[in-house]
């Protein structure tokens, strides 16, 4: 999640959300994802944003798979 400070300074480079992921995930200058944010808000400093520049992010690796077949009921997660 990002401000308006990062969208709109120098010539907006990141109100395209395309600009914004490749800078992040796809072809990233660190391999973490506070790298990708100092990045990004180096991009802001170097085109003299004039609003503050603020960026939420989080990154979770969910060690489970996303999908799987509904007749493997041992996969399923129990409620207590």
């Amino acid at each position: 999640m990002v401000t308006d400070g990062v969208l709109e300074c120098g010539e907006r480079y990141y109100e395209n959300p395309v600009h914004l992921y490749t800078d992040c995930y796809a072809a990233p200058v660190s391999s973490d994802i506070e790298g990708s944010v100092q990045h990004v808000l180096q991009h802001v400093h170097k085109n003299f944003g004039r609003d503050s520049a603020t960026i939420i992010s989080w990154d979770y690796n969910n060690p489970l798979p996303a999908t799987y077949p509904s007749n493997q009921p041992e996969r399923r997660i129990k409620h207590v």
